[in-house]
């Protein structure tokens, strides 16, 4: 289910096959192409073009980003498991112009070049963020923000390897340094 819902999965199929295949069938057909190579079953008439093998690759890419981003997401969960990671807020707003999330955080210390997580497991999103810039709830640059209760604040972010930005009621982690 996490590889049907996963951001650059559904981007390959809409984008590059235009929605005309499932990703359960394009793996099929991958694993068919494979084992007739691998078993020299084709023939030189029936060689792959240049279009169908670049599609090939980027449908390689999708599924190993897909992977790369459940293995993190497992990680992450085992972390918060023994406690060496946290949930520490929820998206309140993205604005993607600015690469700023508004956010509900609590009972956190973040610091510029923090990583955070923004985890959806419904939609199979867990992306790494790297922040660039903090704001407290009364829109002050700081280096630091020690938060003891619930406060809203404006993170800046460089976001890493996501197609899509973040959404509103995603979850953000932290690993406890």
């Amino acid at each position: 289910m996490w590889l049907e819902e996963h951001q650059n999965i559904k981007e390959y199929i809409d984008n590059i096959l235009g929605g005309s295949n499932t990703l359960k069938k394009e793996l099929d057909q991958f694993i068919e192409y494979r084992n007739a190579s691998a078993h020299n079953l084709v023939r030189e008439s029936e060689f792959l073009g240049y279009d169908s093998l670049l599609n090939l690759c980027y449908f390689v890419d999708a599924i190993c980003q897909a992977l790369a981003d459940l293995l993190i997401y497992h990680f992450l969960r085992k972390k918060t498991h023994i406690n060496q990671a946290k949930k520490i807020g929820e998206i309140k707003n993205y604005l993607p112009n600015k690469k700023v999330i508004m956010a509900s955080v609590n009972r956190v210390t973040l610091s510029s070049e923090d990583k955070i997580f923004i985890v959806n497991q419904k939609s199979s999103y867990c992306k790494a963020a790297i922040i660039r810039e903090l704001r407290n709830e009364k829109g002050e640059s700081k280096q630091t923000l020690r938060i003891r209760n619930q406060q809203e604040i404006t993170l800046e972010v460089d976001m890493i390897n996501a197609i899509k930005p973040p959404k509103k009621n995603q979850s953000l982690y932290i690993i406890a340094k």
